[in-house]
């Protein structure tokens, strides 16, 4: 009667190291079956060995999804569109929006109030009287306006006073669209445009 036994043993598997040198790995361990061979009787059967082959699974990266900068959410849900940019527009002035009592809104009479901005953040506007003109800022969504001068022609009734004591208020904006968005400190109020074509 045939006897089968089953052991279990370590084959170590053999590696080169940096320097070309043999060495042995018993990190990956292999089983092997020992069985006798009793086709034949009356011989004391041969020793076979069986090693199975162990596949060594590499740990699979985790999927990583590009790092892409948010959208810059600035105020009131807008989003600055770099295919409407600040310079080289026409902005015409539409109206203000104020948010308190501290300012009331304000529509223009007229659609002569027109804000560009120019190469070597400069800025001007023409008014419903003089033109104005001055220097402007931008870092992310903020926005300033500085060293503005207007011309001195006297306009009765104008609303050019009104408007540029605004853009000296200005802090943020944003593009949404064809509307530039002029938020005015402490939030009292905005500033609307419409991109003139």
């Amino acid at each position: 009667m045939a006897l089968i036994a089953i052991a279990g043993a370590a084959v170590a598997l053999m590696m080169l190291n940096e320097k070309g040198q043999v060495e042995e790995d018993d990190s990956q361990v292999m089983p092997r079956e020992v069985y006798e061979d009793t086709s034949a009787e009356g011989t004391s059967g041969t020793v076979v060995e069986e090693i199975e082959k162990v596949p060594v699974i590499e740990d699979e990266p985790e999927d990583v999804a590009p790092s892409t900068p948010e959208d810059e959410i600035l105020p009131n849900g807008g989003v600055v569109l770099e295919d409407v940019p600040l310079t080289g527009t026409k902005w015409s002035w539409k109206q203000t929006n104020g948010t308190g009592q501290t300012m009331l809104s304000t529509v223009p009479d007229t659609d002569q109030f027109v804000l560009t901005f120019l190469d070597g953040a400069r800025m001007s506007s023409a008014t419903d009287c003089n033109t104005i003109g001055g220097t402007y800022a931008v870092e992310g969504s903020s926005l300033s306006f500085s060293e503005m001068f207007t011309t001195l022609m006297y306009c009765e009734n104008s609303q050019e006073s009104e408007y540029g004591a605004q853009l000296r208020e200005v802090e943020k904006y944003h593009v949404e669209e064809s509307s530039l968005y002029l938020y005015l400190k402490n939030d009292t109020g905005v500033m609307v445009f419409e991109k003139m074509e």
